[in-house]
This record gives structure tokens, C-alpha cells and sequence, in this order.
């Protein structure tokens, strides 16, 4: 019993110490990787994004931070709109404070802000968001304005006021604007400020409680079709635009949790491949009312990989250009890395800057090595580059054996190289039901390829035995001609 006993404290002493090296060789990260499944449960992951850098406003020299709500970052410059100070802080790429701008001039006279919510930078002029002044303003980086965009008169503008919380603006000079109480879609300016049309509308999603009460509506009388709810189109938390000048937009909800993030193109339609739950199966269950996903912020770089910002977990969710999700980080907490309050992100290249308005900084998570080998992999298998990846995508899943895609991407690497059999392994481990199928069909081609004449050969022999079967004239004359030749030897 004893030396049972003692063999037991040996084996837990070698298993804690192989799990603290195993730890030691990690980075630390204030969150919980894991891998979303094709039936909806968690798997343990590794992670991809370490916090590399975090800064408060007092240690990036601009003062301290009162409710920083937008963060934008340029090849230049990096942009924080200080709401609670009333001010646009500009840093260098360092975040190292280069001035603020809060009182701008407007013919001669000077102006100040008012809770600004949103700002962008076009390499030329500021677009802020100055939302207590009910307007969007074009100034230059000396704070001189040049354009003022005020509430649109025009009859179609239904909204009572005019609350701007962000903007951005295209190649051409074109502005796009998110409006607070604005269901209709983002709403687009000209270059000269003037209101063209409202754009890429959110659809109302046909759940079953829609269409019973649009059956209701149509029988019951006008007071009582006034007390039921109105539907209307979903109203949009942030937009970003990349480098083809395709809009995608984010929302806190839908009524089915669908479409959270969409990809508009230049006639206002959804052509993001994946319309389906961008967040989590699982909801958060808060006093008896049900929590899920609520996308408030979203940015897209130019290999066209979209990050979006969760506000319910305080955490960041990566998507492919075909809305695969590839990882996962943050979480809420005090620890460095962690969130309280995340208003928003912006990218530069892979990394990304995450602003907290809690805690009044600003934290850069960077791809570590495994998070840069699953870009590679991913790049390359939507380049169709299957065979490029394929030590790749082995090395990613050398170290995380949840990763789904990267089963399907050695699956395409064995299907391009007709080794089927292995392809349709793949496949099947990474749930790929179509590529399954096709792979199985290529097997199934391969083996007649392979077995034809030996194929050939036993259907003429099945023919033949049942022609002799069912039909007794031809059994008799081969039993006679069986029989002379018995009796001819």
C-alpha cells in the first residue's frame, strides 16, 4: 500500500512539473483559447493573440482618457476620440502623444466639440463624429474646418434628430455615417456634404413571431395594431470600409442573432459568404434575461481578415473573407490585457488596438507565432494555393488538433493531389460534408479507373452465368456437348 502510495506522489509530482514547463513555455494571456466546433461546443484551443502593449492616456503623454469611445489607426498617426474631454488626441504609431485638437476654427470663429463619438483620417483631413452637436465636420490636422454636415432635411430622413456616433470615408471622398436611432442603414454624404441615400439597410428577419403578428395586424383595427410591436430593420453600431471600398457593418443584435456582420457592396447588399451566427451558440443567462453575442465595433485589414468586438465577453472574434472563424482573444478583467469596458478597435495589418473606456487605455494584441502560421495557412488556402499550405496547416494542427479548417485546408492539399482516400479522412474530421462527397466520388472513380478490366471481366462472367441460369435450352446443349466429350474421351 505504501509503495502505491508513493509511486502516486511521484507520477503527480512528474505531471506538475511537465504542466508548469509547459506553461513557462507559453506567453501569458488573460483569457481562455479554445475552438468553436461544428456542434456548437467550446474545445480547448491554443492561443493566437498575445498583448504585446498597454498604455493609459497619462502613460502615452495625452493626459488621462474620460469615456474614449473610437480609435482609428493610420500609416501615420493614431487617432482617440476623447469623448469625456472633448477632443480629438492625435499619437504617433508609437502612441506617443503628438497634440489634441478641441476647439476648431469656422470662418474666423472657434469652435468646440461636444461628446465627439466617432473619428477617421482620409491622409489629408480629420471626420469627426461630433455627436452633442448634432453634426459630422471635415477639418484639417491644424483644426481649421472645412465642411460641416448637419441633419438632412430631406423627407426620407424620418429620425427626430441627428446624434452621429461614427464615420468613415471612402476612396473617393465619399462619407458614410452611423446614426444613433437611424434603422434604415448607414446613411451616405457626397463630397460636398450633401445627404444621397440611406444604404445597406438591414432586412427584417421572418422569425415565426413576425409573421403571427403580421397575420394579427392585418385582421385586428388600428388601435390595437398600434400597441403591437413595431418591426423595424436593425440598427448598425460601426462600420469600417477596406481596401476595395466595401462597407462591412456590425450590430449589437438581431432578432435571430444572424448577420451581426455584413459585407455591403456598392448597391447596398449583403455579399458576405456567411449569413449565419457570427458569435455564440451558447447565451449568458443574467437574472433571468438571456445575453448573447453583441458585435459593437469592426475593423477589416487588407488581407481582407475581419475582427470584430464583442461587448458581452469583452472579446475579439477573427474572421476569414469567407466569415470562417479562425480564433478568438480578450476577455473581461483588471489583468493586463483584459477589458472592462472595450469601445472599440481598430487594425494595422494584424495587430489590433483595442480601446477600453473604463480603464482609459489603449492595449495592441499581436499575432504570436502560431496566430501568424494560421494567416499563412489561411491566406493561402482562399488564394486556392493548397499545396503551399500543406506544411502549414500540419504545423498549425501539430500544435492545436481542434482547429477544424485546418483539416479541410490538408483535405484540399490531398484532394488537388488525387491522394482521395486521405483527402476524405480530412474531410470528414473537419466536417466538410460537400468536399466529403467529392473526394469519396474521386475514390470511387479511381478504384473503376484502377479495377476496370478486372471489373469488366466478372460482369461478362455474372452475364453469362445468368443467361445459363434462366435459360434451359442453352443448360441442355452444354450439357450435351459435355456428355460427347465425356463419351468421344
Amino acid at each position: 500500500m505504501g509503495k502505491r502510495f508513493k509511486f502516486l506522489r511521484i507520477l503527480l509530482c512528474v505531471l506538475t512539473v511537465a504542466a508548469l514547463t509547459t506553461g513557462m513555455a507559453q506567453a501569458f494571456v488573460p483569457y481562455e483559447p479554445y475552438e468553436n466546433t461544428e456542434w456548437n461546443t467550446a474545445a480547448p484551443g491554443v492561443p493566437a493573440y498575445e498583448p504585446e502593449l498597454v498604455l493609459s492616456g497619462l502613460e502615452m503623454g495625452a493626459g488621462t482618457f474620460r469615456d474614449p469611445t473610437d480609435i482609428f489607426v493610420d500609416t501615420e498617426y493614431v487617432l482617440i476620440c476623447d469623448k469625456g474631454n472633448n477632443r480629438i488626441v492625435i499619437l504617433n504609431r508609437k502612441l506617443q502623444f503628438i497634440k489634441e485638437l478641441k476647439t476648431f476654427t469656422n470662418e474666423g470663429k472657434e469652435e468646440a466639440l461636444r461628446s465627439p463619438e466617432g473619428v477617421c483620417f482620409d491622409g489629408e483631413y480629420l471626420y469627426i463624429a461630433d455627436y452633442g452637436n448634432s453634426r459630422v465636420l471635415k477639418t484639417d490636422m491644424e483644426g481649421r474646418i472645412h465642411l460641416v454636415i448637419t441633419q438632412p432635411e430631406e423627407s426620407i430622413y424620418t429620425t427626430a434628430f441627428f446624434h452621429p456616433k461614427r464615420v468613415k470615408v471612402d476612396t473617393e471622398g465619399k462619407i458614410f455615417v452611423v446614426a444613433e436611432s437611424v434603422f434604415q442603414g448607414v446613411m451616405l454624404f457626397g463630397t460636398d456634404g450633401k445627404f444621397e441615400s440611406f444604404y445597406g439597410a438591414a432586412p427584417v428577419q421572418a422569425t415565426m413571431e413576425l409573421i403571427i403578428n403580421q397575420f394579427w395586424k392585418k385582421i385586428l383595427g388600428k388601435e390595437q395594431q398600434e400597441v403591437m410591436e413595431r418591426y423595424v430593420p436593425v440598427e448598425y453600431t460601426d462600420l469600417c470600409l477596406d481596401r476595395n471600398n466595401f462597407v462591412y457593418t456590425c450590430s449589437f443584435y438581431t432578432k435571430t442573432n444572424m448577420e451581426q456582420i455584413r459585407k455591403l457592396n456598392y448597391l447596398g447588399d449583403n455579399v458576405y459568404p456567411f449569413t449565419e451566427n457570427f458569435g455564440e451558440e451558447h447565451i449568458i443567462f443574467d437574472k433571468g434575461t438571456t445575453v448573447s453575442t453583441s458585435f459593437i465595433d469592426v475593423a477589416v485589414n487588407d488581407g481582407d481578415f475581419v475582427f470584430a468586438l464583442d461587448y458581452t465577453r469583452q472579446r475579439v472574434y477573427v474572421f476569414d473573407k469567407n466569415g470562417n472563424r479562425l480564433t478568438t482573444f480578450g476577455a473581461a478583467g483588471n489583468q493586463q490585457g483584459a477589458f472592462q469596458k472595450a469601445s472599440a478597435i481598430d487594425v494595422d495589418g494584424n495587430a489590433v488596438y483595442i480601446l477600453d473606456s473604463a480603464k482609459g487605455n489603449v492595449t495592441v494584441y499581436e499575432p504570436n507565432s502560431y496566430g501568424e502560421m494560421v494567416f499563412e495557412a489561411v491566406t493561402a488556402y482562399n488564394e486556392a494555393d493548397y499545396t503551399g499550405a500543406k506544411d502549414t496547416w500540419q504545423a498549425v494542427l501539430d500544435q492545436n488538433p481542434n482547429f477544424e479548417m485546418a483539416y479541410r485546408g490538408l483535405g484540399e492539399v490531398y484532394l488537388q493531389e488525387k491522394d482521395y482516400k486521405t483527402a476524405l479522412r480530412y474531410f470528414r474530421i473537419g466536417y466538410d460534408r460537400e468536399k466529403e462527397s467529392a473526394a469519396f466520388a474521386g475514390l470511387r472513380s479511381a478504384f473503376l479507373r484502377e479495377h476496370i478490366v478486372l471489373l469488366a471481366l466478372g460482369l461478362l462472367l455474372l452475364i453469362a452465368a445468368v443467361i445459363l441460369v434462366t435459360s434451359p435450352k442453352l443448360r441442355k446443349k452444354m450439357q450435351k456437348s459435355w456428355g460427347k466429350k465425356r463419351g468421344g474421351s
